[in-house]
């Protein structure tokens, strides 16, 4: 018997998983998860800057997690 199925890479199953599970959320609960996501990436960001850079100032570390955070952001409109 012949499969015509692929075999899902794990990553695979769990991007769908995530697609089931957030379809049965409101659109509400999924613009307010993506901008948790959003804060939590930006305050992860800026915390490695700071870490790799000790000396920057809060103004340079904002500028420079601008920098990173616009492509993304960019990309989607």
């Amino acid at each position: 018997m012949a499969f015509k199925e692929k075999i899902l890479k794990p990553i695979d199953i769990g991007e769908k998983i995530q697609f089931v599970i957030l379809q049965k959320f409101s659109g509400e609960k999924r613009v307010y998860l993506g901008a948790q996501l959003y804060e939590m990436s930006k305050h992860l960001i800026r915390d490695g800057i700071r870490d790799s850079h000790p000396g920057l100032n809060d103004d340079e570390i904002n500028r420079r997690t601008r920098e990173i955070i616009s492509p993304w952001i960019k990309k989607r409109h």
